[in-house]
């Protein structure tokens, strides 16, 4: 609920930054006949569950774009743009979690190790 007497009419932003420089959007690429912004860098990794599904999404650094336009993307979507070979990349290089290895890579364990263990 809602005090009617709080709300506020909407003003564009455009007299309020007025004075703001607009950074201009860099020029998009054709893949497949259509204009697309070309990925420069993935940053890193998550899944979140949704509608009891585990959904694997990648931070994504824009060529051209700041990190203010850094956006997560699925696989499926990045998939689609052909960015398949960065994935893999990423994937495969050492994964830091706040600047440490993780847990299986400090014991110096891999899944063949913990398979033969057991």
């Amino acid at each position: 609920m809602f005090a009617q007497h709080r709300l506020k009419a909407f003003v564009t932003s455009e007299k309020a930054f007025s004075l703001r420089q607009q950074v201009p959007s860099p020029t998009k690429v054709l893949v497949d006949g259509q204009q697309q912004t070309r990925l420069n860098k993935i940053l890193a990794r998550r899944v979140r569950r949704f509608r009891a599904k585990d959904i694997e999404e990648f931070l994504v650094r824009w060529t051209g774009y700041s990190n203010a336009h850094d956006s997560w993307k699925t696989r499926e979507s990045l998939n689609y743009g052909g960015e398949l070979e960065q994935i893999t990349e990423f994937e495969q290089a050492p994964s830091l979690i706040y600047g440490r290895p993780s847990e299986r890579e400090s014991s110096g364990e891999d899944s063949t190790t913990a398979a033969t263990a057991s």
